[in-house]
């Protein structure tokens, strides 16, 4: 009987580590850190759907409010607004936020990335993609410039 529930037990855990791993190339650095991600993702997605099941709430709602959280709980800390400018502003009735680093001259003429979070516009937003960019502008002592 004790066989039986071990192997039980392997199935599953095979199965739940199956499911939770997404392959990424040798080349990369540090993949781990990016199949933790996506591991957080698929558990909201289920999460969400048992939520919805028992009653608490639309799916896309639910994944909506499980994304944000986790998004915010692993952004950067929040000494950056110390160290970076924030504007926002529209560029031809598109709402964006620029990052431009303090350390950098008012006048100075800088690089720029300019970023699409993604989300589809259904998930996700500049407010949570805020820290992360606030932080690339810092290290890259460059102008962020975040589309909505």
């Amino acid at each position: 009987m004790v066989t039986v529930y071990l192997a039980i037990v392997g199935v599953l855990v095979c199965g739940i580590g199956y499911f939770l791993y997404t392959p990424f190339p040798d080349y990369m650095d540090r993949p781990w850190e990016l199949q933790k991600v996506f591991a957080q993702i698929k558990i909201g997605a289920i999460i969400a759907a048992i939520a919805h099941t028992v009653g608490f709430g639309e799916k896309l709602d639910l994944n909506r409010k499980w994304t944000y959280k986790w998004a915010l709980l692993s952004g950067v800390p929040s000494n950056y607004l110390e160290k970076v400018k924030i504007t926002d502003t529209t560029f031809d009735g598109v709402p964006v936020r620029i990052y431009r680093p303090l350390s950098a001259a008012p006048d100075a003429t800088l690089p720029a990335l300019v970023y699409y979070h993604g989300g589809g516009w259904v998930l996700l937003d500049v407010e949570t993609y805020d820290s992360p960019m606030a932080e690339i502008c810092r290290q890259a002592n460059i102008v962020v410039i975040s589309v909505e």
